[in-house]
């Protein structure tokens, strides 16, 4: 649970702080110093053990010993690694952490939507494109925070589709650089095969979710019954695995 925390600090630090160069350098020097702070743990205190070194050290091991919850924990291990031999604590210690970050691993990769690593599909579920429960709002709970975009439903009655798109930290980036000053303008939406629409955006909150956006109602009086896709583009966004500047969900019109 410990390993858990930093875990998610970690990749909660890479969302809020998004994709510029300071924020980057901090997030980075973050995992950087988790990272020697689980060296010290697996090598039984290496670093605390000379004076000069463990001086400079001992406000990162304060640190990410309470974020670890290592207060609760370290006591015991210190009596296996003082009472057993060395070698055997160590290997000991390894094996619980490589366990624990694959447990920490298996319990956070649906919640931040990292990549399934035990995977061993080598070919595609198809040659179409991609859809997901978290494109359709009646899909996820009042609370859930929608990832990239989605629309009321995937079978539409309705004379409109409802876009929703939430405004990430990270997008502040893209704004400053186009020289805009609202999420909006670095937004691009498409219908089916048409032009970019004129989309006349409002600000909207998520309230259950506490998460804030655009949202825009395109009409559709016009569509025909059946397949139709909406496409959203975002100034310097990338989707499924970095390899698509798009995202594309998929509409049925009844």
């Amino acid at each position: 649970f410990g390993i858990c925390v930093v875990f998610a600090a970690t990749q909660l630090l890479e969302n809020i702080l998004g994709d510029t160069y300071w924020n980057k350098l901090i997030s980075y020097t973050f995992s950087f110093l988790a990272t020697v702070y689980w060296i010290d743990f697996l090598s039984l205190g290496l670093l605390r053990r000379n004076k000069t070194v463990g001086r400079l050290y001992r406000p990162i091991f304060l640190f990410f010993n309470a974020i670890s919850l290592g207060f609760i924990y370290r006591p015991f291990l210190q009596i296996i690694s003082t009472n057993v031999n060395r070698w055997k604590a160590g290997l000991f210690l390894i094996i619980l952490f490589f366990a624990s970050s694959l447990s920490a691993y298996m319990s956070l990769r649906n919640i931040f939507h990292w990549p399934n690593i035990f995977d061993t599909r080598p070919f595609k579920a198809t040659e179409r494109g991609y859809s997901s429960d978290n494109y359709y709002l009646d899909r996820i709970h009042d609370d859930s925070r929608v990832i990239r975009a989605c629309i009321q439903s995937d079978f539409i009655k309705d004379n409109y589709v409802r876009v929703f798109i939430p405004y990430r930290s990270e997008y502040a980036e893209y704004i400053s650089k186009e020289g805009k000053q609202t999420f909006s303008e670095i937004v691009t939406v498409y219908l089916n095969d048409s032009p970019p629409i004129n989309i006349k955006w409002l600000e909207y909150n998520r309230s259950n979710a506490s998460q804030t956006g655009i949202i825009g109602y395109l009409p559709i009086t016009n569509l025909s019954e059946g397949e139709n896709e909406i496409t959203i583009k975002i100034k310097g966004q990338t989707y499924r695995d970095e390899s698509d500047d798009k995202l594309v969900i998929p509409f049925w019109k009844e």
